[in-house]
């Protein structure tokens, strides 16, 4: 589920979050499109942590696992805030037109599109994924039984007994020394 999320901010981060014409009295008008990662590569990079943690989260035991959700939790809130500062990018797109045309302009209007919502959308869901993370990691005991034996298999079978020196045809017999 928190992958789900994750891959819903990447891909939302790739596609155009703000619209820009350039409106130039001494040059052609030029069309700009910016995606989420020209403005901010914030949300990408917490994305990119937030899918480390959920590979270590199926590494670790119980409560390391509920802290890990914890900060999956504060991760997806990070990557909701700086996706939704993205609404009204005014100083972002002012950066991203100079480094695209290298000088500052005044004279341009631009429009937002609905992938920083998308981007706040898969915040949500890792947001949720870490909840369940935390509310519902499996105790270690469910790990710990899959290497523990069954009180039924702690008598050796016959080859085991030959192996240490026992006779498995007589009652009492003892390891030869």
């Amino acid at each position: 589920m928190a992958n789900a999320g994750i891959a819903l901010v990447f891909f939302a981060s790739t596609r155009a979050w703000a619209l820009v014409d350039l409106n130039s009295t001494t040059s052609p008008a030029l069309h700009l499109r910016f995606n989420g990662r020209q403005l901010d590569a914030v949300p990408v990079a917490l994305a990119a942590l937030a899918s480390i943690i959920v590979i270590l989260a199926g590494m670790v035991r119980s409560i390391i696992r509920r802290s890990l959700g914890v900060v999956l939790m504060v991760i997806a809130g990070g990557i909701g805030v700086v996706s939704l500062s993205q609404g009204d990018p005014v100083a972002l797109v002012n950066e991203a037109i100079a480094d695209s045309i290298g000088s500052y302009q005044d004279n341009y209007s631009y429009a937002t599109t609905v992938w920083p919502w998308i981007s706040v959308l898969g915040a949500i869901v890792v947001f949720v994924a870490g909840a369940i993370l935390v509310l519902q990691a499996f105790p270690d005991r469910v790990r710990k039984a899959k290497y523990e034996r069954n009180p039924d298999e702690q008598a050796l079978t016959e080859w085991q007994a030959l192996d240490q020196g026992i006779d498995p045809t007589f009652p009492n017999s003892t390891p030869l020394d």
